[in-house]
């Protein structure tokens, strides 16, 4: 049996102001139109809901019943809808994001502290991982919106150019190319090459462009960490290709070197992905909305 809510909602007001002129008055609507309301629920339920008096209406042990559950009932659509409203005024709620390693590591952490500072009660859940993973997430709705590295071909996700990202070559100060002002990419590919795990965006933009340039690096070591990389080369292992903000601190200090390659320069989009039929919520858009805007240091 389904109700008519409606119906339900006139029947409690007249519960709760023993009355149907009274509930008229209140909800708005005309008494004959609450009486025969009542009557219709009164057909539904198969019960007597209310005893009619002149002096007002007293409800039947069915009516104090179907009462109690209307309250119940109402109370929670309004508990969703202030819940609604929370979210529209990011009072509340949860952001789902997902970003490959280095932009969640040296891109995301000023914006989402910045989200955090105007909007507290968010909860923030950040799944930082390689470009193929976090696309992942996005298409099985692990996460709401994705920022990548790299080309995305799947016609079920928009793609967004978010904003350009420089990669620069570097080795550690004792390295021997370090003594060069500039090196030719057939120097460059005699050296050991530390690049990221299959899947991550870095390497894919990376390979494509010595791919352009017929260059093939004669040795190279996988390694799932930008900060290991980072460390490893500064330790005079090798060399790697690099977002300029992973490695801005290192190169202000001198812990790396900046390569001055002949003929190569890199720079790789940055793209927002989500689900082309997921509608954004508010969190995931206003998050969008102070990335687009932020302005980095």
């Amino acid at each position: 049996m389904a109700l008519n809510l409606n119906s339900l909602r006139l029947f409690l007001a007249v519960a709760t102001h023993r009355g149907f002129s009274r509930a008229a008055r209140i909800t708005g609507v005309s008494q004959p139109a609450i009486s025969k309301a009542v009557r219709l629920l009164e057909q539904q339920a198969g019960a007597q809901l209310l005893i009619r008096a002149p002096s007002g209406v007293a409800l039947t042990d069915a009516g104090t019943q179907l009462a109690e559950h209307a309250r119940a009932l109402f109370a929670e659509e309004r508990a969703a809808e202030e819940r609604l409203e929370s979210l529209r005024g990011l009072r509340s709620g949860v952001l789902r994001v997902g970003a490959s390693t280095t932009l969640a590591d040296y891109f995301l952490p000023p914006i989402l502290g910045e989200l955090y500072r105007a909007h507290p009660g968010l909860d923030l859940q950040l799944l930082a991982a390689n470009a193929r993973t976090v696309i992942g997430a996005v298409l099985e709705h692990r996460v709401e919106v994705g920022l990548v590295e790299g080309p995305v071909h799947d016609g079920r996700l928009e793609v967004r150019p978010w904003r350009e990202d420089e990669l620069v070559v570097v080795v550690g100060p004792e390295h021997p190319l370090n003594r060069s002002r500039k090196v030719t990419g057939a120097q460059l590919m005699e050296e050991l090459l530390l690049l990221r795990e299959e899947g991550a965006g870095t390497r894919d933009v990376m390979f494509a462009a010595l791919r352009r340039r017929r260059w093939t690096p004669r040795r190279s070591f996988d390694v799932n960490s930008t900060e290991a990389i980072k460390g490893l080369v500064a330790a005079g292992v090798g060399w790697a290709l690099l977002s300029t903000r992973a490695v801005r601190d290192e190169l202000q200090v001198g812990r790396l070197r900046r390569l001055e390659v002949a003929d190569f320069s890199l720079r790789r989009t940055l793209s927002w992905i989500r689900w082309k039929a997921r509608r954004l919520g508010p969190a995931a858009t206003a998050f969008r909305s102070l990335a687009e805007a932020f302005t980095f240091p």
